[in-house]
């Protein structure tokens, strides 16, 4: 993990979380996430708003969440390869609606006539039908968030990860307090948690634009900490000498420098003027030997 996405330093590794053993420590090594700063980092790729929905506002073909009474029994009917489809009637919001589940038969049990109901669908409102994803069981509304994961775990499993990691990491690394001021940027670790653990639109935009603005500082600190090293490697390099002695010295050979060999005495001249300036120091080198 590079330092451009670290919150604490040093890191610590991901087999000190909680719910962390050897299995579940190997899946998220095929992802490539071996330390705390890399849970934290893994951002979610998508939001679905699980906040319930006026059906009567709603727009055609909207992917929503209502709630409603069930107003008839579920029938499931099973179709060639297995497949299936459960379909039952909900007053939502005043408007009787035709609920469909593909292939989710086990749901029937789940789905009582008379009860309250809470799901997740895409709304046909000429036909004034919801086909539906997911029956929601969890008590109000809230965010499902997606994480690319490759197919090693689910969600659920990496979220837990993820809090286990927000409980345990220091979070000893963040934004100078007079740029968080400055750019009204919110503490890292918040901007962090909204993300993985979203409650509105307005949250999450803000921590995105927080947590871009922390990348790019970091990134920032790591150009100039390149360069500060290339300058120090440059500066041992350098041979520092006096120009007027070198002319002496060239005065006292028992011979005349050829033409090439007073351009080769100038061009390393040049050289090393150039190091010069690049790593801050003014001396004139140019033009050791006369032509």
């Amino acid at each position: 993990m590079s330092g451009i996405h670290a919150v604490q330093s040093p890191d610590r590794s991901i087999k000190e979380l909680k719910g962390v053993g050897d299995k579940v420590a190997d899946k998220l090594f095929a992802l490539e996430i071996t330390g705390m700063n890399d849970v934290l980092f893994c951002l979610p790729t998508a939001y679905i708003d699980h906040s319930v929905v006026n059906l009567n506002d709603a727009e055609d073909g909207a992917n929503l969440t209502v709630e409603g009474t069930v107003k008839t029994e579920p029938q499931v009917a099973f179709f060639r390869k297995g497949k299936s489809r459960l379909t039952f009637f909900m007053d939502v919001d005043g408007i009787y609606v035709k609920v469909t589940f593909f292939n989710q038969p086990y749901l029937k049990s789940k789905i009582i006539n008379g009860e309250f109901a809470r799901l997740y669908g895409k709304f046909n409102r000429n036909k004034l039908e919801i086909n539906g994803t997911k029956l929601i069981f969890e008590a109000g509304g809230g965010y499902q968030v997606k994480y690319s994961l490759g197919g090693v775990m689910q969600a659920k499993t990496f979220q837990k990860i993820v809090r286990s990691a927000f409980e345990s990491a220091t979070f000893n690394v963040d934004l100078p307090e007079d740029l968080k001021r400055k750019y009204k940027l919110m503490p890292v670790r918040d901007a962090l948690y909204a993300l993985h653990f979203p409650d509105s639109h307005e949250m999450v935009a803000a921590a995105r634009r927080t947590i871009k603005f922390y990348e790019l500082y970091h990134y920032q600190l790591k150009i100039m900490e390149r360069r500060q090293k290339e300058r120090v490697r440059n500066e041992r390099f350098i041979v520092d000498y006096n120009i007027d002695e070198l002319r002496e010295f060239i005065d006292t050979l028992p011979f005349e420098l050829t033409g090439d060999q007073k351009k080769s005495v100038n061009d390393i001249a040049a050289t090393l003027s150039r190091i010069y300036r690049c790593t801050g120091f003014s001396r004139e080198m140019w033009g050791a030997v006369k032509r």
